[in-house]
């Protein structure tokens, strides 16, 4: 969670005196931290490693693009912690669908079941 949101936030220019690296800089590190997360948590690590990258950068992309198309529609600079939420949960969903699909199963025991 740290290693995806606090660098969505910094891109989103909610702190902008942390943003000291550029935007691919701060993608990078919430890409590497939620491979990393993905590996150590998975069954199946190189899936774990693959699905946490997606997740941990469609998190960025997620809270980036739902505040640009929120404030496009209400032109507000007030924001709910809910709608941080919600758009870290719509970018990171393909991610966790593909973890849930891919990385938690070990596909030998789906015979013994």
């Amino acid at each position: 969670m740290i290693s995806t949101v606090i660098p969505g936030l910094i891109v989103a220019g909610f702190f902008p005196d942390f943003n000291v690296l550029p935007t691919w800089g701060w993608m990078l590190i919430a890409t590497v931290g939620a491979m990393l997360a993905g590996l150590v948590s998975a069954k199946r690590k190189f899936f774990g490693a693959m699905t946490g990258g997606i997740a941990g950068l469609g998190v960025i992309v997620g809270i980036v693009g739902y505040l640009a198309i929120r404030t496009a529609v209400l032109p507000s600079e007030n924001f709910l912690r809910i709608e941080i939420a919600i758009g870290a949960l719509i970018g990171a969903a393909p991610g966790l669908i593909a973890y849930c699909k891919f990385a938690r199963n070990d596909p030998s025991n789906q015979l013994a079941n």
